[in-house]
């Protein structure tokens, strides 16, 4: 990741006392909007912008450089793996409530919740990946163990389970159309029974997709909602990088990216790639956020989750 500097003053690298190519330790002193930093490198505090998310008081590793453009921290080390989050962060409560309203379902009553709050923490898994795993099952007329929510939550992280070929070059957008439309869904009873839906609208299709390209293997997953509010989720799993691409809306069309990659995500490649997503009508949100704030179905409404925190 290479996260460009900014400063008021034009001798940047004369006041921090750094030299091109010397390694830097820097602290995220606060989170600002649009994907930007402030930061605390050699006691001076400067701006930098990144479409990775940092926490505040996070501290990264990286080397001092300056380019044609510019100045820039380039990251060197990989980022600690994440602990798997549960429920410490935000309440099973809440990510709860809010998945089984954005999967139709009224809220339960007391006895009831509370039931399904003390499964849910007994499942081993991202908490919002599981809450909305959770609901989307119970929208089926089903009754989930632990157990089986992971099951579930198994099968959509494996991909497909037959290798479906080799890409010599990067797909265009209608070689790998094509090949999704032809892609036979695997016959797998997990995922037909979350296909299947009782209330005969707005249920999910699932497509899985397992190709070579060099010597990775990629593994692609579709779950596409059809009806009055359509929403669209693809999961790429590219060897050891995780990405997720969760669209939805008709009239106002929005997307979030997730990732659990740290590897440089060059600014160009992603301002292009938003550019062309915005000449369609689809806003993407700005930064690449962090996989597990991601529910594996659709982008999150913030004012909703923080609405049911209050209560």
């Amino acid at each position: 990741m290479t996260v460009p500097l900014s400063s008021k003053v034009s001798s940047l690298s004369a006041r921090l006392g750094f030299k091109t190519g010397q390694l830097v330790t820097a602290r995220i002193k606060s989170v600002l909007p649009d994907g930007k930093y402030r930061l605390i490198l050699n006691k001076h505090s400067v701006i930098a912008r990144s479409n990775l998310v940092f926490r505040e008081g996070e501290q990264i590793r990286a080397r001092f450089i300056r380019g044609s453009n510019g100045i820039y921290l380039h990251l060197l080390e990989s980022r600690p793996e994440l602990a798997r989050p549960g429920f410490s962060g935000e309440s099973a409560g809440a990510m709860l409530s809010a998945a089984l309203i954005r999967a139709g379902l009224p809220l339960p009553d007391d006895i009831e919740g509370a039931r399904r709050m003390a499964l849910l923490k007994r499942t081993k898994g991202i908490g919002k990946r599981m809450a909305r795993l959770y609901a989307e099952l119970l929208a089926k007329g089903t009754d989930p163990n632990a157990n089986f929510l992971e099951m579930i939550d198994q099968a959509f992280s494996e991909g497909g389970n037959r290798r479906q070929g080799r890409w010599p070059a990067p797909p265009e957008s209608s070689q790998l159309s094509a090949e999704f439309c032809s892609a036979d869904i695997d016959i797998d009873p997990l995922l037909n029974l979350l296909a299947y839906d009782s209330r005969e609208k707005d249920g999910w299709n699932f497509v899985r997709l397992k190709k070579n390209f060099g010597d990775c293997e990629i593994r692609m997953m579709w779950k596409i909602r059809k009806g009055i509010d359509p929403a669209i989720a693809l999961t790429i799993q590219d060897g050891k990088r995780n990405f997720e691409f969760l669209m939805e809306g008709l009239e106002k069309t929005r997307m979030a990216v997730f990732s659990d990659s740290r590897a440089e995500i060059d600014i160009g490649i992603w301002n292009s790639f938003c550019e062309s997503l915005a000449s369609l009508g689809i806003k993407v949100d700005d930064a690449i956020l962090e996989l597990h704030n991601s529910d594996g179905f659709t982008p999150e409404n913030p004012a909703l989750a923080g609405s049911l925190e209050e209560d």
